[in-house]
């Protein structure tokens, strides 16, 4: 009976060691993250996947980050959910940016603060935004969060940046 004990929790253990593999396989790259050495790790052009942002309202949004602090975002918003009709609308706002101190977020992953200061609302009246930046292979991942005065502690996994290579 013993033998039987030490045989089941023995295979129970591989099976654990099997499935734990095949997940981190599965997830290689994902969570990736990549060391910003400086603030030039955002320099270019970075374009954003198609997400739903309202019911029939679909955007994709592109950062350019230039001279070092100065950015140019555009948003884009489309009628369909592959944002290949054509646009509805867009909207380009100029930025400057800083990015900043390391932080952990939720995930467990490392991201950087960013902060954004733009001119926003019906008066355009200057406004910082808070946001974390998690970088990835030629990609970013933003935070989610309702407030623009505070840093998210998680990252927004529907929207992704990949970074557009220029002549």
């Amino acid at each position: 009976m013993k033998l039987v004990r030490v045989v089941g929790v023995a295979l129970a253990a591989l099976v654990c060691v099997v499935f734990a593999d095949d997940a981190m396989e599965a997830t290689k790259g994902v969570f990736a993250t990549q060391t910003a050495t400086s603030g030039s790790t955002l320099d270019g052009l970075w374009v954003s996947n198609c997400y739903q942002f309202e019911d029939d309202d679909y955007q994709v949004r592109t950062f350019e980050f230039v001279l070092d602090h100065l950015a140019t975002i555009t948003t884009m918003s489309y009628p369909d959910q592959h944002c290949s009709d054509s646009p509805m609308g867009s909207t380009v706002i100029s930025a400057t940016w800083d990015l900043g101190e390391h932080r952990v977020t939720e995930e467990g992953l490392l991201a950087y603060t960013l902060d954004v200061l733009l001119k926003a609302g019906p008066r355009q009246e200057l406004t910082t935004v808070n946001q974390i930046v998690h970088f990835q292979e030629e990609s970013f991942i933003l935070g989610i969060n309702r407030q623009l005065d505070m840093y998210p502690d998680r990252l927004d996994w529907e929207i992704s940046y990949t970074r557009v290579e220029q002549p």
